[in-house]
Formats: C-alpha cells, sequence, structure tokens
C-alpha cells in the first residue's frame, strides 16, 4: 500500500543514509561514490514501484529544486526511458543519489 513520504522522512532518509556511508568509509574504507551509488540503487523507494512513485510525488511535492536536479541529471546522462515506470524508476534513483550527496556535503561541512 502506498504511504506518503513527509519533507522531514526525506530528510531524516537521506541524512541516515550518508551517516552510515560516513562511518563504513572511516571505519572499512571503500569509496563514498560506490556505497552512495549502492545505497540508492538498492533501497525500497527505488526498487518498489509503488514507492518510487511516492518518492517521485513527495519530492516534486516538497523539494522542487531537488526533482529539478535530478531530471536534469537524466537528461545530461542521456537516460533514455521506454515507459512511465522506467523513468519513475530512473528519476526516483537520480533523487536517492542527489538527497544523499546533499546529506553528506551538509555533514561535510559540518565537521570542516
Amino acid at each position: 500500500m502506498s504511504k506518503q513520504i513527509t519533507p522531514e522522512e526525506l530528510r531524516n532518509e537521506f541524512d541516515s543514509i550518508a551517516r552510515e556511508i560516513i562511518e563504513e568509509v572511516k571505519n572499512y574504507g571503500g569509496d563514498e561514490s560506490e556505497l552512495t551509488h549502492q545505497a540508492a540503487d538498492g533501497h525500497e523507494w527505488v526498487i518498489y514501484y509503488t514507492r518510487n512513485v511516492d518518492l517521485v510525488h513527495a519530492v516534486w511535492h516538497w523539494d522542487g529544486q531537488l526533482f529539478d536536479e535530478a531530471e536534469q541529471m537524466l537528461e545530461d546522462f542521456g537516460v533514455e526511458v521506454k515507459s512511465w515506470r522506467d523513468h519513475t524508476t530512473q528519476l526516483a534513483f537520480q533523487i536517492m543519489l542527489c538527497g544523499i550527496y546533499r546529506s553528506l556535503s551538509k555533514f561535510e561541512e559540518e565537521a570542516a
């Protein structure tokens, strides 16, 4: 069943994933970018159709700048979509990437 994602839930999820990535790199090494891609690619908001529709809708509604940034990334990377579902999944993946990277940048600025 579909569930509306709130702005607070969006921020908390991006921040939580970013913290996990920072800890993983700090404690075990690894590539921050690769870990970010893995986290986005395997997230329930990306892999399940109903949830990726929820994510796209929430970001479009609550964070237009993030939505536009994700759409621009799809265009810049030349991603061709074959269906509405494919587009929603690709857009959800880019939203997750952008959101996680935002949180990573925020934490790096706070640590500096």
